[in-house]
């Protein structure tokens, strides 16, 4: 009996909507818990991405190329997961921004706004610090920043998930094993 191989890019599009959906549900869960401004928390959930990043490229070479797996691949495969996955938080992050919940934005602003003050910014530094950063607040220029995180993000941890990953056969071992 013969079985198929998943291709790259239909097991990066699964585990890339499945990473995105677990990202949406744990930002989700940031959001119902009012916990949007805990700093430590979005870090963790980039954690867990990360691993399950790194599990999926392991398993794939594991299971679909006998274990050996060379960089490009890896890299290839990790960062069409973070692709897919990002175009799923894209559509999340606008959702959220501007059906779901408009009013969270002007609500971190204030609190960001107070620590300024607490910090002993003054009325001005406090003015320009907003005033430059409505500035980035419009549709377009998120939608851009998203776009070009989601590539720089999804490049690194491709990087080093296929570092880790990486497992290339070895010549000597071809040669002695056929022998």
């Amino acid at each position: 009996m013969i079985t198929k191989k998943t291709s790259i890019t239909e097991y990066a599009l699964k585990w890339g909507a499945i990473i995105g959906v677990i990202s949406i549900a744990l930002s989700l869960i940031l959001f119902l818990t009012n916990q949007m401004e805990n700093r430590l928390l979005p870090w963790l959930i980039t954690a867990i991405t990360i691993v399950i990043y790194y599990l999926q490229v392991k398993n794939y070479r594991d299971k679909e190329l006998n274990g050996f797996m060379n960089f490009n691949s890896a890299f290839g495969l990790c960062f069409q997961m973070s692709i897919f996955s990002g175009i799923l938080n894209i559509i999340y992050a606008m959702l959220f921004r501007y059906v779901i919940s408009p009013n969270t934005f002007t609500i971190l602003m204030d609190h960001e706004k107070q620590k300024m003050y607490e910090k002993g910014l003054t009325e001005d530094q406090v003015d320009t610090a907003m005033k430059y950063a409505n500035m980035f607040q419009t549709p377009i220029v998120l939608l851009i920043m998203m776009i070009v995180g989601t590539l720089i993000m999804g490049a690194i941890i491709s990087l080093i998930v296929a570092a880790i990953c990486k497992k290339e056969k070895s010549l000597f071992a071809e040669e002695f094993l056929e022998k």
